[in-house]
């Protein structure tokens, strides 16, 4: 069964597309809600009100990180000599929701469910950076220390794969 877009979605993507076109050095995602807000009011109204509850959780989900996951114990509070720990960590469950454990209190299937997605989070990023950087290799004979867009450098490349052609 295919997910239909909702129409928060449909208007964000609208507005976006439309922002694109008048401006080609980049956009917000501000700029674009306050355009949604102006143009659409009553959408972007219901899908705060739907949506609140989820940007109070993300909101915690940040503090938690902040002021837990990233914060460093003492290696002499826990015991282990020379090696600081996390005063929290995130443990992925199979609903895909996170559940914060104080690391002196996990159970080692949580040190291991932790430790297997900072690993899969690590490899995405990996793979993700080589991606950018086998783009970026492609363009930059055309592209390196001049002005021209990614869309500009596509052309003349094009265009020199034709006449080599």
């Amino acid at each position: 069964m295919t997910k239909l877009p909702s129409e928060f979605n449909r208007v964000m993507a609208l507005v976006a597309n439309e922002q694109f076109e008048e401006n080609e050095r980049g956009l917000y995602a501000e700029g674009i809600l306050a355009a949604m807000e102006q143009k659409y009011p009553e959408i972007v109204a219901e899908d705060r009100e739907k949506n609140w509850r989820h940007g109070a959780i993300r909101r915690v989900t940040n503090f938690l990180k902040k002021n837990y996951v990233e914060r460093e114990i003492e290696s002499s509070q826990l015991g282990l000599p020379g090696l600081p720990a996390p005063g929290v960590i995130a443990v992925k469950e199979e609903d895909s929701r996170y559940r914060y454990v104080q690391y002196s209190k996990a159970k080692w299937r949580d040190l291991e469910a932790s430790a297997s997605e900072k690993r899969e989070n690590i490899e995405h990023a990996v793979e993700h950076r080589r991606d950018h950087q086998r783009k970026m290799d492609y363009l930059r004979e055309v592209m390196e220390g001049t002005d021209l867009t990614v869309e500009e450098a596509l052309v003349i490349i094009d265009g020199q794969q034709d006449a080599a052609e």
